[in-house]
C-alpha cells in the first residue's frame, strides 16, 4: 500500500510538471540568449562509408572526406585572441559511432607535457584535447571526453551546466601519438555509450586544447572563458544513428579473502554480480543490478575533521554515477541535498552493505528529464548497534527544460537506509540561467523541500534561494539564503545542520593583466551568517582575500584574513577526550597558500593557517609534493598538521599520505595509496593492480591492509583483505 501511494504521488508530480512546463518549452528556441547565438558556429559532418581504424594514424581514407574545423581561438590567457599554435579537427560518423581526429601542431614536440598513463586519472599537468558533446542540444547537460599525447582516456558528464563529474565512466576508444611537428589523436565514441534524441540531427559540439607549458587554452567556441553545454557550437547531419539492441551486460566475479589478525579468523567469499544497461529508446536508459558489491571501488581520502558537522564526500561508484546529473537538485552541494547516493550501500559507519537488487531509469523525453532509482538493500547493523531490516529505497526526479537555458523540477524520495523508520521527502526547484546577462552568466535557483518521518511532518521543511553571477573577468558574486527547520531529516539525502537560517555573499573582482608575469589578480570579500530558528546568531564569518595572484606560468599565491564567530549551545567532542564547551567564541585567523604549476616534474602546494580557535589557538600546516620523473611513475607525499591549544586541553593531529603509481603502459597500472592519522592511530595500505586491455573490460586485484599503530611506532596488522575482480561488458 505504501509503495502504491508513493508511486501515485510521484506520477502525479510528473504529470503536473509536464503540463505546467509545456508552455515554457514551446519558446525554448526563441528564448536563446542573443549573445550565445553570436558565438555559435556550425558544421556538417558527412557519413563515412567505412569506419576509420583507431590507431593514431591520420592517413585513413575516412578522414579525407570528413568535416574539418581549424578556427580556434584562445580562452586563456586572452579570450578570442589568436592561438600560438594551430589545431585541426576532423569529424565523421557511421551508423554506430562518432569519429574525431585531431592534429595539435607544435614546433617543439619534445617539450610536450604527457605525464599521465593511467586511464581515468587527472590530466591537469599535461597537454590535452577535450571534446564536448550535447546530444540533446539542451544547453544544460552533456559529455566531456579527454585525452593526452599518451592516448589516456578520461570522461565526465556535466552537472548544473558547468560542473564536471569525472566519476562517470563511459566506453570509448582513443589512440594518440607524438609526431615530428606536434601530436595527433583519433577518437571513437560509440552511440551505445550516449543518450541522445534520434529525431535530432544536430548536436552541441566544441573542442578544447590545452598547451600546458604555455599555460594556454584554445577552443572552437566559448563564452566568458567557459566551454560548457551553454556555449557550444553545433554539428549537423547526424542521421541514421543506431544503438543495436541497446543492451550492455556487465557480469563480474569477485573473490574476497578477509583475515582478522586480532581474532585469527579468516573468511573467503565468491561474489558474482551482474549489472545490465538497456536503452529503451536512444534517450532513455534502464539499469538493473543484482548482488552488487563495491569491493573494488576507490577508497575515500581520510580527512581530519575539526568541525562539529559531518563531511560531504563525493560518490565514486559507477552504478550511481550513470546519468547522475539528472538527480541534481536546486544547485545544492552539501547541507540540504535531498538525494545523496552515498547513503545507499554504505552503513552510517562507512562499512559496505550489499545491494540485493537495484533498478534505475534515466533519460529525456523531449524537454522532460526523468530519473527513477529503486534499490533493495540488505539488512545490517548501524553505528548504534541496532539491527536495520532489509529496506526498499526509492528516488524519483523530473525536470522540464524551460526559458532557453532554465529548468523547473520536482524530486521524491522514500526509505531509510540506516534505520527502520519510515521517511519520505518531496521537493520542487526552479533553476534560471541566462548566459547573456550584461556580458555575464546569471544563475538563480529557488527550491523547497518537505520531509516526513514516521508520519510527523511538523517543522520539517527546507527552502532556499541561490544567485550567482559569473564571468572570466571583472565582477562576480555568489549569494544565498537557506532555511532548514528543526525536523527536516532527509534519510536518503544529506543534512548536517538543521534548525537554522543561513545566508551570505561571496564577491570578488578578477583583474586580467597583459604582457606581465601576473596573469590575474582576484581580491575577494566573504560574509556569512547563520541564525537559529529563534534568529539568535549561531555563527558568523567575515573574510577578506586581499589578493589571489595567478602567474603566467601557473604559480598561485593567496592571502586570506578572516574573523569567525561560533555560538555553541551544546558541547561537542572535537577529538577523543577533548570536548569544546558551551560558549560564544570569536577570533581572527590568517591563511596563506602557495602553489606551483602541476606541469613541473616536482610540483605541489603549501598552506598555513593560524589564529584563534574556540577560545584557544590553532596552527595548521598542509602540504603536498608530487614527483613525476617520467610518464610511468608518480610519487606523491602529503602531510597535514593541526596543533590546537584549547582551555579544555591541547592536542595535535597528523595525517600523512603517500601515493606511488607505476604505469607499465596505458593498459597496465599498479597504484598504491598509504594513509596514516594519529587520531585513529591506524594506517591503511591500498594497493591495486589494474589491467584494462579495452574500455569496458577490466581485471582488478585489490589488496587492503589495516594496521594498528601503538606508542613507539609499534605497528601490528589488524585486518587484511584481498579482492580479485573480473568484469567484462557485453554490448548488443
Amino acid at each position: 500500500m505504501g509503495f502504491r501511494i508513493q508511486a501515485t504521488v510521484f506520477v502525479g508530480l510528473l504529470s503536473q510538471l509536464a503540463v505546467s512546463g509545456w508552455a515554457y518549452g514551446q519558446a525554448s528556441d526563441e528564448a536563446l540568449p542573443a549573445r550565445a547565438l553570436t558565438h555559435e558556429k556550425s558544421f556538417t559532418a558527412p557519413k563515412a562509408t567505412k569506419a576509420p581504424k583507431i590507431d593514431g594514424d591520420l592517413s585513413d581514407a575516412a578522414w579525407r572526406n570528413a568535416a574539418r574545423i581549424d578556427d580556434f581561438h584562445q580562452i586563456e590567457p586572452e579570450e578570442f585572441a589568436k592561438p600560438s599554435r594551430q589545431t585541426e579537427i576532423w569529424v565523421t560518423y557511421t551508423a554506430d559511432a562518432l569519429y574525431i581526429a585531431a592534429y595539435m601542431h607544435d614546433e617543439a614536440p619534445e617539450l610536450l607535457r604527457a605525464s599521465q598513463m593511467i586511464h581515468g586519472a587527472g590530466m591537469r599537468p599535461d597537454d590535452t584535447l577535450a571534446i564536448i558533446l550535447d546530444p540533446f542540444l539542451s544547453r544544460r547537460s552533456g559529455y566531456g571526453f579527454f585525452t593526452n599525447p599518451n592516448g589516456v582516456r578520461r570522461e565526465a558528464i556535466f552537472e548544473n551546466v558547468n560542473q564536471l563529474n569525472f566519476e562517470w565512466r563511459g566506453i570509448w576508444q582513443v589512440e594518440s601519438r607524438v609526431v615530428e611537428d606536434g601530436w595527433v589523436t583519433e577518437i571513437e565514441i560509440p552511440f551505445k555509450t550516449l543518450n541522445f534524441n534520434p529525431n535530432l540531427d544536430t548536436w552541441g559540439f566544441s573542442a578544447i586544447r590545452r598547451i600546458r607549458r604555455e599555460n594556454e587554452e584554445v577552443a572552437w567556441t566559448s563564452n566568458n572563458r567557459a566551454v560548457n553545454p551553454s556555449s557550444l557550437g553545433t554539428v549537423t547531419g547526424l542521421n541514421g544513428l543506431e544503438q543495436g539492441m541497446g543492451l550492455d551486460i556487465l557480469p563480474s566475479l569477485s573473490f574476497i579473502e578477509t583475515y582478522d589478525h586480532d581474532t585469527g579468523r579468516g573468511d573467503f567469499d565468491t561474489e558474482p554480480s551482474v549489472t545490465a544497461f538497456y536503452k529503451i529508446t536512444p534517450s532513455m536508459t534502464a539499469v538493473g543490478t543484482a548482488n552488487t558489491n563495491f569491493s573494488d571501488a576507490p577508497i575515500d581520502d581520510r580527512v581530519v575533521n575539526l568541525s562539529r558537522f559531518a563531511l560531504f564526500l563525493p560518490e565514486q561508484r559507477d552504478f550511481f554515477l550513470q546519468d547522475a546529473d539528472i538527480f541534481r537538485f536546486g544547485g545544492i552541494d552539501g547541507n540540504g541535498t535531498p538525494f545523496f547516493s552515498r547513503q545507499i550501500g554504505l552503513s552510517d559507519t562507512g562499512a559496505p552493505v550489499q545491494l540485493n537488487l537495484g533498478g534505475k531509469l534515466t533519460g529525456r523525453l523531449g524537454d522532460l528529464n526523468v530519473g527513477v532509482l529503486d534499490v533493495l538493500q540488505s539488512a545490517h547493523y548501524n553505528r548504534n548497534g541496532d539491527y536495520v531490516d532489509r529496506s526498499n529505497l526509492l528516488v524519483g526526479r523530473a525536470s522540464m527544460n524551460v526559458l532557453g537555458e532554465s529548468t523547473v523540477g520536482a524530486i521524491f524520495t522514500s526509505g531509510s537506509p540506516n534505520s527502520n523508520d519510515e521517511n519520505m521527502l518531496g521537493g520542487v526547484d526552479f533553476n534560471y540561467r541566462n548566459s547573456n546577462f550584461f556580458g555575464k552568466t546569471l544563475k538563480t535557483s529557488l527550491w523547497g523541500q518537505q520531509t516526513a518521518t514516521e508520519g510527523d511532518s511538523n517543522n520539517a521543511a527546507a527552502y532556499g534561494l541561490f544567485v550567482n553571477l559569473e564571468g572570466g573577468e571583472g565582477l562576480w558574486l555568489d549569494s544565498w539564503y537557506q532555511a532548514f527547520e528543526d525536523n527536516y531529516d532527509p534519510h536518503l539525502g544529506f543534512a548536517n545542520w538543521t534548525g537554522i537560517h543561513n545566508y551570505g555573499l561571496v564577491t570578488g573582482y578578477t583583474f586580467r593583466l597583459s604582457d606581465s608575469w601576473i596573469r590575474s589578480i582576484t581580491p575577494v570579500f566573504v560574509y556569512e551568517m547563520t541564525r537559529g530558528e529563534d534568529w539568535r546568531v549561531q555563527s558568523e564569518r567575515i573574510a577578506m582575500q586581499p589578493f589571489w595572484i595567478r602567474s603566467s606560468e601557473g604559480y598561485e599565491y593567496r592571502l586570506r584574513l578572516r574573523h569567525e564567530r561560533e555560538v555553541l549551545d551544546n558541547s561537542f567532542e572535537i577529538v577523543d577526550g577533548v570536548n569544546v564547551s558551551v560558549g560564544d567564541y570569536g577570533g581572527y585567523r590568517t591563511n596563506l597558500m602557495f602553489m606551483t604549476p602541476n606541469s613541473k616534474k616536482i610540483s605541489g602546494f603549501t598552506e598555513w593557517d593560524l589564529g584563534e580557535f574556540y577560545g584557544g589557538h590553532r596552527y595548521s600546516f598542509d602540504t603536498r609534493v608530487d614527483w613525476r620523473p617520467n610518464k610511468h611513475f608518480l610519487l606523491g607525499l602529503g602531510y597535514a598538521h593541526h596543533e590546537v591549544d584549547l582551555p579544555e586541553g591541547d592536542f595535535i593531529t597528523r595525517l600523512a599520505t603517500m601515493r606511488a603509481n607505476v604505469a607499465f603502459s596505458t593498459k597496465w597500472a599498479w597504484r598504491n595509496y598509504v594513509q596514516y592519522d594519529n587520531n585513529s592511530d591506524t594506517a591503511g595500505v591500498n594497493s591495486r593492480i589494474e589491467f584494462s586491455p579495452y574500455a569496458g573490460r577490466a581485471f582488478v586485484f585489490v589488496f587492503d591492509q589495516s594496521l594498528d599503530v601503538f606508542e613507539d611506532w609499534d605497528i601490528r596488522a589488524a585486518q587484511t583483505q584481498a579482492t580479485f575482480k573480473l568484469s567484462y561488458t557485453l554490448r548488443y
